[in-house]
């Protein structure tokens, strides 16, 4: 299965393009009312400079997308900008999972950064469980766009954003929901007329244990997976997520380097653990990485991800998780 990634991953072209499996939108829909297969399911959105304009009024508004299945563990994520021509000071935007009750505000996992004090830039970070609790972030400064990102495995749920739209998220919630886990639509979430862009979703995730320590070197990062039951799968790190293109039209959010090589060759089983292996029957497994004692790799940030394969197919692929060690 290494030698297979491998081969591949060599004759594949790179791109910087977003990374995702089964489904991205740019929304490059001519402006109206109407975007794409898109469902309404709260509020009036429209499709504004190919970007899906949430309604510019006082309220929360969900849109789902139906040509994906409902599903109960995944990641989402999209660009999130402030409207500057709208009449609402005050905008929030982001994505949400198990949105089965979108059109009431109900019964669903999401995450939004908010202009909190309408000074027309966005100060904050949410993540809500509704109904239910939230977990904030005030501090993080302050931004007219960022991307947002929604994952879940099971009640163990993150937040992020990349504030200065880098490529890495960091601003960083986590939250053990009380909502019980249940397959429903994915989709956005806007207040106020702000505008969302460049959805991407991934039906595999990749997270790492709340119980890590900071990743010094020589610390043990370890990872919890969730793809296809029963289904091969193969971990890799590199040191980018420029992204790499797959037959399939899928995008690994990965760089095509060195060190991506060196984790899917078996030749360091020691720092590359459990990075091969099948999945159970729950679609769960476990992977780490050992960072080496090497005080020289501070400040090197590193990207892992994971995809599950039958064969030379590759079924889908995860989200990447970044840490940069101190």
């Amino acid at each position: 299965m290494k030698r297979t990634l491998c081969t591949i991953a060599l004759v594949v072209a790179t791109t910087p393009l977003a990374a995702a499996q089964l489904f991205t939108d740019s929304f490059t829909y001519p402006d109206g009312p109407t975007f794409g297969t898109w469902v309404e399911d709260k509020g009036n959105w429209n499709a504004v400079s190919n970007q899906a304009e949430s309604e510019q009024v006082f309220a929360w508004q969900y849109c789902t997308i139906p040509t994906i299945p409902n599903i109960q563990d995944a990641c989402v994520e999209c660009d999130v900008r402030y409207n500057p021509s709208s009449t609402q000071a005050l905008q929030f935007g982001g994505v949400a999972l198990r949105m089965n009750g979108a059109a009431t505000d109900t019964n669903l996992l999401m995450v939004k950064i908010q202009d909190n004090n309408s000074s027309g830039d966005f100060d904050s970070l949410w993540l809500y469980e509704r109904p239910g609790g939230a977990t904030s972030n005030l501090t993080w400064g302050m931004a007219t766009s960022a991307r947002v990102r929604l994952l879940a495995i099971d009640n163990d749920v993150m937040a992020m954003a990349d504030t200065n739209n880098d490529g890495v998220f960091d601003v960083v919630l986590r939250r053990t929901v009380a909502l019980a886990p249940t397959p429903g639509p994915v989709g956005i979430d806007g207040f106020g007329g702000a505008l969302i862009d460049n959805f991407a979703f991934y039906d595999a995730v990749i997270m790492p244990l709340s119980s890590n320590p900071t990743p010094t070197p020589g610390a043990k990062i370890d990872y919890k997976l969730r793809g296809f039951p029963n289904a091969a799968y193969q971990v890799a790190t590199s040191l980018g997520n420029s992204g790499i293109a797959l037959p399939s039209g899928a995008i690994v959010p990965l760089s095509l380097d060195q060190l991506f090589f060196a984790s899917v060759s078996g030749n360091l089983p020691t720092v590359f653990q459990g990075y091969t292996g099948v999945m159970d029957s729950n679609g769960d497994a476990s992977a780490s990485l050992q960072l080496p004692p090497i005080p020289a790799l501070t400040g090197i940030t590193l990207f892992t991800s994971f995809m599950n394969l039958a064969g030379t197919t590759f079924l889908n692929v995860s989200n990447e998780d970044h840490l940069t060690i101190q």
